[in-house]
């Protein structure tokens, strides 16, 4: 069987990024969670995926780990509060759920 080095590297690609998830603690954020957060000074939710800067939507949700609000989250569970910075202020959301 020839498999070329281009797809071999994509299926290569798959499997470290599936290693990853699975070596990840569990309700913790990571790139890929889907978090539902409060804002805790409109009290809305709202949800969001964390992503690669490439993947990068915020229109539909999709939010950098690279992006204050992604940086932020990265690593936080269930119940935490992030603070970010804006114009002399800061928002502040709450996590209330974690997912994949």
């Amino acid at each position: 069987m020839n498999i070329d080095p281009i797809t071999l590297a994509v299926i290569l690609d798959c499997f470290q990024h599936r290693e990853a998830r699975e070596a990840t603690p569990s309700g913790r954020v990571t790139v890929s969670s889907k978090v539902t957060l409060l804002d805790m000074q409109e009290n809305q939710r709202s949800t969001v995926t964390i992503v690669t800067p490439e993947e990068s939507n915020p229109e539909t949700g999709a939010i950098s780990v690279l992006s204050p609000l992604g940086a932020a989250l990265m690593r936080k569970v269930i119940g935490e509060i992030v603070c970010i910075p804006v114009l002399g202020s800061s928002m502040r959301y709450r996590v209330l759920h974690v997912g994949t």
